[in-house]
């Protein structure tokens, strides 16, 4: 999963919490690459899918991560 374009190191649980933490009207868009470029890892054969939002995240972002 990427967030803006950047990876997302978290299991499918923080995923999903992390996720749900967020306001829906914060969702620009979800872009769905079935097929990835080269740059992204290569583990699986589903794809990858980018949440690109309207504003950044990082402060959430940071301190959520850092809470792991």
């Amino acid at each position: 999963f990427l967030l803006n374009g950047r990876e997302l190191k978290m299991d499918m649980k923080g995923l999903i919490s992390f996720l749900s933490s967020q306001p829906s009207d914060n969702l620009k868009q979800i872009e769905v690459m079935t097929t990835p470029p080269a740059k992204y890892s290569a583990e699986g054969n589903a794809g990858i899918i980018n949440f690109v939002t309207k504003k950044i995240l990082n402060n959430y972002f940071s301190s959520y991560l850092s809470n792991r």
